[in-house]
């Protein structure tokens, strides 16, 4: 037994025990390379999967300037400047991605929304003015009724604002029938004016005839003949009547 110590002293046995350990670290280190355990390898592939090919990149590039300037915000290099370097090209390219995938997404929202809201606000528009032609059209009814009456004050008041509807037909009419009032009260001049008012603005209306016809009667009580002769020549020639 001591002659087995002296030929393997304990120096031996710690470099016997070391190379052991080293061995086992070394299979062990292989096992794991060969069950697919390379952690940086991986990386760096998945990393060059991400990237992608220049002209891509140049075009996308293109498009994200032109996104910050369209929104006056700092252009790719100022911010890739004022993060001093330290994101990767890499890292950039992805950050530049996400960012025009947003902004397409926001464009699109916004432009549904204002085409939504375009067609709401013609929607009401369009309910505002039934409405409003509908109450005109009362008011119209009104005043007739008030004329009949004799009640040409009321009737009178209501007119002058109908005079100023955007609506055609209720504007000739309320134009219309205060001439009639004028002419009711033998105001031939005034009714005059208002009746050839009719035929240079609103030649599309059924009371162009009408109008023409007092045309002739204020003239013959004006004693203008030759407006009552161009005016009776009018209805004669256009209109057929004798």
């Amino acid at each position: 037994m001591k002659d087995f110590r002296k030929r393997f002293p304990l120096t031996s046995v710690l470099i016997l025990a070391l190379a052991t350990t080293s061995c086992s670290w070394s299979k062990r280190k292989t096992l794991f390379d060969e069950e697919g355990y390379p952690i940086e390898e991986d990386k760096q592939v998945a990393a060059k999967q991400q990237m992608v090919p220049k002209a891509q990149y140049d075009q996308l590039l293109e498009k994200y300037d032109k996104l910050l300037k369209d929104t006056k915000a700092p252009s790719l290099a100022e911010q890739y400047k004022a993060k001093g370097g330290k994101e990767s090209a890499e890292q950039v390219q992805l950050s530049m991605i996400d960012d025009l995938q947003g902004a397409k997404g926001n464009n699109v929202a916004e432009t549904v929304d204002v085409f939504a809201n375009e067609v709401v606000a013609q929607k009401k528009q369009e309910q505002t003015d039934d409405v409003l032609l509908q109450k005109e059209l009362n008011l119209l009814k009104q005043a007739e009724g008030l004329m009949a009456q004799n009640r040409l004050d009321q009737s009178l008041t209501i007119l002058k604002d109908l005079e100023g509807s955007r609506h055609s037909q209720i504007k000739v009419r309320a134009k219309f029938y205060l001439a009639e009032m004028l002419f009711a009260q033998q105001e031939f001049d005034l009714a005059m004016q208002l009746y050839e008012e009719i035929l240079r603005q609103h030649a599309f209306s059924g009371l162009v005839i009408k109008s023409l016809g007092r045309l002739i009667v204020c003239t013959d009580k004006l004693k203008l003949a030759k407006k009552k002769e161009k005016y009776y020549s009018i209805l004669h020639d256009f209109f057929g009547e004798a």
